[in-house]
């Protein structure tokens, strides 16, 4: 008898389920007209023009960021002249440093206690370089710098010229420290560097030189120094 019933509750059951699971599948059908226009809109790969997935493929690409490169740079003034004038139109800037040890021939004098020596000393920096120096304000002993050369018979030229006027002048090899500064600055893809700060560039200092090109390295937040 308890078999018998429980026969007739799983078949109820069963059929509850079947009747259940019939009304859900008919809510979750889709509507006709729906799924011959979601039909409508699969294309084949080939049935789409070159110039289309071409357009689509650019357009999805990321431009490089640009950057105007100042380089050259011999002064440090330089330098911060130039960032503050691009700091003021919103840019932010790099500051790099290429430093070179190289030997340079410098030719050096030594006051003499002699006052035609003196004298004549006075009147080469007068002629030559430009400084209106008394004789009387020379102090015997002290050195002064007559000129740097890179070039050896370039300096020892110039040395017969001052030995000629008969400064007691000499040559000696030094190692010099050549700084050379460069300025980048990283340009926004909507906004660039204004030609009147380029133009100011190449009036000022006309051995910069400006080049403009894909960003080598990231640019950093803080203010250059």
């Amino acid at each position: 008898m308890f078999l018998r019933w429980l026969f007739l509750f799983l078949v109820l059951a069963n059929l509850l389920l079947l009747l259940w699971y019939s009304s859900f599948v008919t809510e979750q059908e889709l509507d006709p007209a729906s799924a011959e226009k979601q039909l409508n809109n699969i294309r084949l790969l080939s049935e789409i023009e070159p110039a289309a997935l071409k357009a689509k493929g650019a357009r999805q690409q990321v431009k490089p960021q640009e950057c105007i490169y100042f380089s050259e740079f011999a002064k440090a003034e330089s330098v911060d002249w130039l960032v503050s004038q691009v700091l003021a139109d919103g840019f932010v800037t790099d500051t790099l440093t290429n430093s070179e040890i190289e030997g340079r021939y410098i030719i050096k004098v030594e006051v003499s206690e002699a006052s035609d020596i003196r004298q004549a000393l006075s009147e080469y920096l007068r002629q030559n370089r430009g400084i209106g120096i008394k004789m009387q304000d020379l102090e015997p002993g002290a050195l002064y710098v007559l000129g740097s050369y890179v070039d050896r018979s370039e300096a020892e030229k110039e040395l017969q010229q001052v030995v000629i006027s008969g400064v007691a002048a000499y040559l000696v090899l030094e190692s010099v420290e050549d700084k050379r500064y460069t300025v980048v600055v990283h340009e926004e893809i909507e906004r660039k560097l204004s030609s009147e700060i380029k133009e100011l560039v190449k009036n000022r200092y006309s051995d910069v030189k400006i080049t403009k090109k894909i960003c080598e390295r990231v640019a950093s937040p803080q203010p250059t120094e």
